[in-house]
Order: C-alpha cells, then sequence, then structure tokens
C-alpha cells in the first residue's frame, strides 16, 4: 500500500470509529420534553403551509411542535402534561382586535335596554332597576335608540321624574351619545353657559333657551360626568378582575384596547394585574384622541406612554383617531344628509390637510394609526389620508387601519385595494338588516353596508374586533356568535328574508377566522409571535367543543371554549 493510499484509508478508518461511536447515541436521543401536548386532534393552524395537524406540543410559554400525533410522542416525557384531544378541533386563541375592556368593565353595570323596544319599556326597566337598588350612587343604562324618540332625541326631564337625587346615565347602542337627568350634569357642573366640546362634533343638545336638554353628543360631551362620579383605579381594576375571566371563557387570548379615559390609571390597572397573576390575554392599547386640542401634544404623549407601561403582556403602541360618530348619533360623516329631513351629515374630527399631516407624523414616530370611520365621507377621509402617506414615504412598517368601515361609496374597496397595507376592522354582528338604519341613511347607501367579502376578495387584509361594550355587552365578544352572524349575514335566529343585502358579501368561515387570529395579530404587528400555531410563536390556544368546519352554518353560535391556553398558562378549562 503506497503512503498516499494508506493515509486516506487510516483517516477513513479513524472517521469510521468516531461515527461509530457517536450515532447510536445519536440516534436514542430525545428531543427536550415539553410541558404540554394535545395529541389525536383537529388542529386548524392557519398556517397556509399546513393548515391542519393533530398535535401541538408547549414548552414554557412556545409552540415546540405542530404535527402528526406519533411524532408528537418524541416530545412527550415523563413530566409532560398530555390531553388526548379524542378528535376535538383545536385553533389560534381568538384575538378581539377592537375592543374597550377598560370601558366595558367600568359599564359592566349597566342594565340593557332593548335597542329595539319603546320609550314606555324603557321608563319601565329605568324605573325598577333604580327602585330595586336603592344603595347605588348613580345608575348606568345602555343601548337606547336616539331616533325613537324623534329627531330632538331624549330629555333629562323624562329621567328626573323618576330619579332627581342622584346622577343617571343612559348611553346609546354605540356609546357615542348618553341621555341623562339633570343631576348628571350638574355634579359635572354642566349648564346653559357650558361651551360644547367639540362644537358640531361633540356637544350638547339644547332647549330653545340654550339650556342642555340632557342629550349628549359623542364622548366629550359626557365624558366630565363619567369623571365625576369618583371612579378610582382600584375600582377599574376590580371591575377588570370580574370582566377579563369571561374573555378567557371565549376563547379571547388578545386585545386591542380602542381607549377612553383615564389612560394612565387604567394602563396602570393592566399592568398591576398582571403583576398579580390575574391578566389572562395579551392587551395592545392605544392612546384615544377624540379631541383636536389633543393633537399638537399627541406623538409626545403616545411616547411617553408607551415607555411608561410596557411589560411582556402590554404595550401602548397605537394613536387612535376617532374621526367621526356613528349613524345612531347622526354624527357618523356622510356625503349626504341623513334621511328623514336633511339631519346634516355627521362631522369629522380634523379637516383632510390636519389629518393627513398628522398620520404622516404618527407613521414616522413608528406608531400604529387606527382611524375610526364609520360614514363613507370619514372612510374616504381616512383613505385620502393613507393615499397622501403611501405617496410621500411609500411602505412603511407601521400597521394602519380604518375601523368599522360601514357605508362604502362605489370605488371603496378599489381604493383599499390600491393602498396595499391598510387593513379594514369590522364587527361582523353589524352585518344584520335593519329597518331604521335603512330609513337613517336611505336605500342607496344602504345598500353598500360592509361590504367585506367583495374586500376579502380583492385581497385586502380584513379583522374582527367586536368594538365591546358595544352591543348586547360582554355577551357580544362571544367569538362564535360573531362569526356566526358574518357567515350567514343575518342575526341568530332571523330568517333568511332578513339577510343584509347584497346576500354576496356574506364572509367564509376560512376568512372570519383568519379576521379572528393572523390578521388580528397583523393589524396589531405582531403576526410573527401570535394568530397562528407555528413552531416558535407563542402558545395561544383554544379547543373546542365541536368543530366549526362540521357545524350547520346557524349552529355556529352554540359553540364553546373547553380550553384557553395563553402565553403558555392554561387560563380557562372544562375539560375535566
Amino acid at each position: 500500500m503506497n503512503s498516499f493510499i494508506e493515509f486516506h484509508f487510516k483517516r477513513t478508518l479513524a472517521l469510521f470509529v468516531i461515527l461509530t461511536a457517536i450515532l447510536p447515541g445519536m440516534s436514542c436521543s430525545r428531543v427536550k420534553p415539553g410541558k404540554l401536548a394535545l395529541i389525536n386532534g383537529k388542529v386548524y393552524t392557519v398556517n397556509p403551509k399546513m393548515p391542519w395537524a393533530e398535535a401541538v406540543v408547549v414548552d414554557s410559554n412556545t409552540i415546540v411542535f405542530t404535527g402528526s400525533t406519533a411524532d408528537a410522542k418524541k416530545y412527550i416525557g415523563s413530566e409532560t402534561k398530555v390531553i388526548d384531544l379524542n378528535g376535538r378541533m383545536v385553533m389560534p386563541g381568538f384575538i378581539d382586535a377592537h375592543m374597550h375592556p377598560a370601558l366595558g368593565s367600568f359599564v359592566s353595570s349597566a342594565v340593557l335596554l332593548d335597542y329595539f323596544g319603546t320609550t314606555a319599556s324603557w321608563f319601565d326597566i329605568i324605573r325598577k332597576t333604580i327602585k330595586e337598588n336603592p344603595d347605588r350612587k348613580y345608575y348606568f343604562f345602555a343601548n337606547f335608540r336616539s331616533i325613537t324618540f324623534g329627531p330632538e332625541g331624549p330629555l333629562k326631564a323624562d329621567l328626573d321624574a323618576i330619579e332627581s337625587s342622584k346622577p343617571v346615565i343612559v348611553f346609546d347602542n354605540g356609546f357615542h351619545s348618553a341621555w341623562v337627568n339633570s343631576k348628571a350634569l350638574e355634579v359635572a357642573g354642566i349648564e346653559k353657559n357650558t361651551p360644547d366640546p367639540v362644537p358640531g362634533g361633540h356637544y350638547y343638545v339644547r332647549d330653545k333657551n340654550g339650556n342642555p336638554s340632557g342629550y349628549c353628543i359623542e364622548a366629550q360631551s359626557f365624558i366630565p360626568i363619567i369623571l365625576k362620579l369618583g371612579v378610582t383605579p382600584a375600582d377599574i381594576m376590580k371591575m377588570e378582575m370580574a370582566t377579563f375571566p369571561k374573555l378567557s371563557a371565549f376563547g379571547v387570548t388578545s386585545v386591542y384596547d380602542a381607549g377612553f379615559v383615564m389612560e394612565p390609571e387604567i394602563f396602570q390597572a393592566y399592568l398591576q394585574l398582571e403583576k398579580e397573576g390575574n391578566l389572562p390575554m395579551r392587551v395592545f392599547a392605544s392612546h384615544w384622541i377624540s379631541n383636536p386640542k389633543a393633537v399638537p401634544t399627541a406623538i409626545k404623549d403616545l411616547q411617553l406612554l408607551d415607555k411608561s407601561y410596557r411589560s411582556n403582556l402590554f404595550r401602548v403602541n397605537t394613536m387612535k383617531i376617532m374621526l367621526d360618530g356613528t349613524s345612531d348619533a347622526l354624527s357618523s360623516a356622510m356625503f349626504d344628509d341623513y334621511l328623514p329631513g336633511g339631519k346634516g351629515n355627521g362631522f369629522v374630527l380634523l379637516p383632510q390637510n390636519e389629518l393627513n399631516d398628522f398620520v404622516c407624523k404618527i407613521d414616522s414616530a413608528g406608531f400604529n394609526i387606527q382611524i375610526h370611520s364609520i360614514g363613507n365621507r370619514a372612510i374616504s377621509d381616512a383613505l385620502t389620508a393613507f393615499e397622501n402617506l403611501k405617496q410621500k414615504r411609500g411602505f412603511t412598517p407601521t400597521r394602519k387601519t380604518v375601523v368599522h368601515c360601514q357605508f362604502f361609496m362605489p370605488n371603496t374597496v378599489e381604493r383599499f385595494k390600491a393602498l396595499r397595507d391598510v387593513m379594514a376592522n369590522f364587527t361582523p354582528s353589524w352585518m344584520v338588516s335593519d329597518p331604521a338604519t335603512l330609513k337613517i341613511v336611505g336605500p342607496e347607501v344602504y345598500g353598500r353596508n360592509m361590504l367585506f367579502n367583495s374586500m376579502d376578495q380583492a385581497g385586502v387584509r380584513i379583522c374582527c374586533g367586536t368594538d365591546f361594550p358595544v352591543g348586547a355587552g360582554i355577551e357580544d365578544v362571544n367569538p362564535f356568535k360573531q362569526i356566526e352572524i358574518g357567515h350567514m349575514r343575518r342575526n341568530i335566529g332571523a330568517a333568511d328574508t332578513d339577510i343584509l343585502p347584497p346576500a354576496s358579501e356574506k364572509l367564509s368561515l376560512e376568512t372570519l377566522i383568519k379576521g379572528y387570529t393572523i390578521n388580528g395579530a397583523y393589524e396589531l404587528g405582531v403576526e410573527n409571535l401570535i394568530g397562528s400555531l407555528e413552531q416558535g410563536k407563542r402558545a395561544d390556544i383554544i379547543v373546542l367543543e365541536k368543530n366549526i368546519f362540521e357545524q350547520k352554518s346557524d349552529d355556529i353560535h352554540n359553540n364553546t371554549v373547553l380550553l384557553t391556553v395563553m402565553d403558555g398558562k392554561v387560563v380557562y378549562d372544562k375539560m375535566k
């Protein structure tokens, strides 16, 4: 054997010896066991590369495996908690990408009126509630409809006749207007000479002598009353602790708090709840702009909030602009007057040039932008601001969302499509037939109501938010209820004749689930962290009682969550 061949023979032999020693150990080694394994299920991952799986394994707060049950067994050790799903459906935790959890907790004591009821039925409920609760310091009600009272709205005198010594506040369905008694106005010092907070937008309806009638339009008009009720951060935290477990029971693992007043107090309450182990969800919060006077310092204020209130589960990273109001309060911005009788066409908070400038500055500061826009003019103004931003700065990493998007113009879908990176957030439970809204806006506008299937087909990202406490209170947070309505485009229990036209705008289950998971994560800028069940993402997972894809369309609201895991921790468990 020559030296060259001998050299390579010895080197090969040495390598063989080394591999012989190592490989048996490698073949017998196991991956690190997870702490929780869900096996034998139907796992809807919302990952287009692998939509379905059988098992998910979690270690600490992270998903370490998604795939077959057979392969999942490699991750199961003596300390692993194993849950045999017996074929049950698993999916990512729901992301409610637009709600007001702190406000909802604050008004959790509100008694809900029948939205379609009569004034007489509302007076009966108010009278009965006050009589049965004589020890309360103030009384909250919600869900009245201003159009039921006629063009001038409700009057304080009717509430005074029931209760005159304690404040009574009755919020409308959307919490954009309030009907109050004289005592409520008195405690806040609101009288004839009190200026309207935002003339033409947030204001007090007045009688012929200029005195407030008891009907307060938009938040800045009734916020002074709320602030005078003596509610403390401790009160808010106590109310939140009563409300938040219900969100876990609905499978909600992340929320976007779209804002209200008392921001530092509310944000501190979130952090304290997390510190005590009582925050069962991720919270992405915002700085709420509902008064033009707040604009000059808004970015500095948001920067301070973002710096001061940040933790593992909480972040303040969005500017929320309340550009218009609601159709119920006749305050959403429309191109045409409301019907009947030309009762104005709503308002916009900021003129177009000021909105354009504000949006550019927010984007430059690196914050997400959400613009509340219900009326077709408000939606158009929001899109114009984002078109201006795109022209000046191109595509930027901040997340930009038009919220609610109720009344479309003929070119609205195409404008969204051209922008590409602007999302639309909507509330599926609003997609129901409503003769009163038809009367308010007229048949042409009503026929372009929430055209979200067209948006989806055009490739526009859409996501879901309940706007809690708007609607039926905490029960409206139920994602299964929202998904059924969005899928059927009619209210639960309604007949096919009650579909909100056009029927072609019904949404698929796949689209609605994306809207409640990965698209919601994208809106919040955390799609690499949550929103789908993939290796390396946070373990926000829910187990369903029924497979939503196997249910009848009108039975989806009867589904329930059996297990909710948030950040790797079980926060709700009905599988025992």
